[in-house]
């Protein structure tokens, strides 16, 4: 069985966090919609913004993926486990 967690980014990841999420955008957009200096600049806000929090997803100790939370999801600690289970079961 896989083991997932969720771990909070720390300032020393952030530029691991904004390559990862670069990656990802990419794979969800054409090339030329892509502005890496925005995409930068929103990442930022989760070092610099109190109510936003970056997380790393795990499975088996290996970086798996990433959550984004902002304050206006109102994600409590409890529907950040249900992320990870559904992550956990998707990895099965």
């Amino acid at each position: 069985m896989t083991t997932t967690s969720l771990r909070k980014v720390d300032q020393q990841e952030h530029q691991l966090l904004k390559d990862i999420c670069l990656e990802y955008i990419c794979e969800l957009m054409p090339p030329e919609k892509v502005h890496v200096g925005k995409i930068h600049e929103l990442m930022d806000r989760y070092f610099a913004e109190e109510d936003r929090h970056p997380y790393f997803i795990f499975a088996d100790g290996m970086l798996c993926g990433f959550v984004l939370v902002n304050s206006c999801c109102a994600l409590r600690r409890s529907n950040l486990e249900l992320v990870v289970n559904a992550v956990s079961s998707s990895l099965l």
